[in-house]
């Protein structure tokens, strides 16, 4: 479907969709092996710290040994809780790192202050019941705008869960697509560089890109002499009124 929206094949209904965004995006994006895209997709996470404040660049998977596979999985189910991906780097005959990643377009996390509504809160305790010694999982949530006062927010509800706010990033939608244009002049394969090139125009038309700034329209620049002379013909032109007989002898009478 992503392909018939870059076309302009355009399903109104699909685009408030979370679902639809996520299987867009990232179902084309779990056949990009590229170290260097992922490296540059969660170097872009943020955390929150001990006093609130925002901390970039944080998350460092290659920490934890050279991934040599990658497997996402959609909706995987673990109990109770079901996050929308979940991104393992495995290593030769283990796993290295899990990736919980809660997506969200117009939706909100849950009720605020409600531990019990709070997705974010089930999803940070299953990636602390998930995090084994060697293998640690980690929680990403992944929204349009600013995720770091959502994030707040659940760490106040999990002020009693010991490394919570280690385990939980955020990430914008603008970030991914930023990540999939740089990746599209690293290291990537021609067919990883085409499937990152889709999916960044993909976000790009959904307005899922950051904001860069107005551009530059260029106009056609006039002289004076030009703007009386438009498609070859006179702006202004003499025009010859109509003589009115009655007006014309009370003229020339009171010449005399």
């Amino acid at each position: 479907m992503l392909q018939a929206e870059l076309a302009g094949h355009v399903i109104p209904e699909a685009l408030s969709s979370e679902d639809y965004l996520t299987s867009a995006a990232f179902g084309l994006l779990k056949y990009v092996d590229s170290r260097g895209f992922w490296e540059s997709v969660f170097r872009r996470a943020v955390c929150v710290g001990p006093t609130g404040e925002r901390i970039p660049g944080r998350f460092r998977f290659t920490e934890y040994g050279r991934a040599e596979a990658l497997d996402i999985s959609f909706w995987q189910r673990y109990d109770d809780a079901i996050p929308d991906l979940t991104v393992c780097f495995n290593g030769h005959d283990h796993p290295l790192v899990r990736v919980l990643i809660e997506v969200k377009l117009n939706a909100e996390k849950g009720d605020a202050g409600d531990p019990d509504l709070d997705q974010l809160v089930r999803y940070a305790k299953l990636a602390a019941r998930l995090s084994t010694t060697g293998a640690p999982t980690f929680l990403i949530f992944l929204t349009p705008g600013d995720p770091v006062p959502d994030i707040r927010e659940t760490l106040d509800l999990l002020i009693k869960e010991p490394n919570a706010a280690a385990r939980i990033f955020g990430l914008q939608w603008g970030d991914l697509h930023a990540a999939c244009l740089e990746a599209c002049h690293g290291e990537a394969t021609k067919t990883e560089r085409q499937i990152l090139s889709d999916v960044a125009t993909y976000l790009q038309k959904r307005n899922l890109d950051y904001f860069s700034g107005f551009h530059r329209v260029a106009f056609q620049e006039f002289s004076p002499r030009s703007l009386l002379s438009l498609s070859g013909e006179p702006l202004f032109k003499r025009i010859r009124l109509p003589e009115i007989t009655g007006i014309k002898r009370i003229v020339e009478h009171a010449n005399e």
